[in-house]
């Protein structure tokens, strides 16, 4: 009574607290997520690498050869413009203590506004990206480099929720 209240940092999200039951709950340390997040995120690249070889023999097999060039050369323009990649603003909020509130809000704000604003010169620098680009049909190559351009916007509306799953070491919510 009257004497200095302290608090204990708890190192993990629901650390070890009283279940109820009279005995403390198991919390596996640091070297176990550590072990179990970079298992799932691995996993994740190994499936998405094999679905992604799977579904490029598919396309392949059925496009014609210009097609399929025309498909690659829309990808790799996009992936040229697309230079700002938004999923890094996560790794800033997580530095800075990967608490919600303003510090989201104004994250959210600019991972959308980044996003948004490579998606429009993407899609801008795909007419000049098709007269670049002579040999291949421009009414193929324009819009698919636009749509290929919009995915660092789609990127950047997960940045703040997959923040959110990495700092409570969710990785297999992630995967």
């Amino acid at each position: 009574k009257g004497g200095p209240v302290t608090q204990t940092m708890d190192p993990m999200p629901g650390g070890d607290r009283p279940s109820g039951r009279g005995e403390p709950e198991h919390q596996p340390g640091m070297a176990s997520v550590a072990i179990k997040g970079t298992a799932w995120a691995t996993g994740q690249l190994l499936v998405n690498k094999a679905v992604t070889v799977a579904a490029v023999l598919l396309i392949a097999r059925f496009l014609s050869a210009t097609e399929f060039g025309v498909a690659a050369l829309s990808l790799s323009v996009a992936k040229f413009l697309c230079v700002f990649p938004p999923l890094n603003m996560g790794d800033v909020l997580i530095a800075r203590g990967g608490k919600g509130g303003e510090a989201s809000a104004s994250a959210r704000r600019i991972v959308l506004l980044v996003g948004g604003a490579v998606a429009v010169v993407g899609i801008a620098a795909s007419i000049p990206a098709a007269w670049i680009f002579r040999e291949y049909p421009r009414e193929l190559l324009i819009p698919l480099i636009a749509v290929a351009c919009l995915r660092p916007f789609g990127e950047s509306m997960q940045v703040c929720a997959l923040t959110e799953l990495r700092v409570q070491f969710r990785n297999r919510e992630i995967a």
